[in-house]
């Protein structure tokens, strides 16, 4: 499994290009994204470019499998700004055990923005929809958000590289 985690106070903030990779035989995620856990109120700000990572074959444990998951905000009153840019990977099959093989959470008072994305921040089916059209193949998916809280999931511009 590949992990990547941001907590902390604005102004910090967390880039990287996870690119290239093979994940197999994962228990609960191939590639996992989240922001906060401290148990501490986070507002940092964490731009990911995720693209040509091939995620499959998940191990035969008894878990919800998803391929890629983003759980953005953990503790009450997180304020994160997420910018995930997902573009194409292989990922078709890896939601099992009741997963999906991308999964999208915005969560407490985070916003996600999605470069390119021109739907409401409350839709998670155009989510969904825009997701499935960036990575490419057929995979399975799952997006929520927590509008009005949080911002949801928005557009915009191309997100930050290291």
């Amino acid at each position: 499994m590949g992990v990547v985690l941001c907590d902390g106070a604005s102004p910090s903030s967390y880039t990287a290009n996870i690119t290239g990779n093979t994940v197999r035989q994962y228990s609960n995620y191939g590639i996992y994204m989240q922001t906060s856990g401290s148990g501490i109120v986070g507002s940092a700000n964490m731009h990911l470019n995720i693209s040509g990572n091939t995620v499959s074959n998940p191990s035969t444990a008894i878990f919800a499998k998803n391929g890629i998951h983003l759980n953005a905000g953990v503790s009450p009153g997180d304020t994160y700004f997420i910018c995930l840019n997902l573009g194409i990977n292989s990922i078709t099959g890896t939601g099992t055990d009741g997963g999906t093989d991308f999964r999208l959470r915005q969560r407490q008072s985070t916003t996600v923005r999605l470069p390119g994305y021109a739907g409401a921040n409350n839709n998670d089916a155009a989510v969904v929809a825009f997701v499935q059209g960036n990575i490419g193949g057929a995979p399975t998916g799952s997006a929520a958000n927590t509008v009005p809280t949080g911002g949801g999931f928005v557009g915009g511009v191309a997100c930050n590289t290291p």
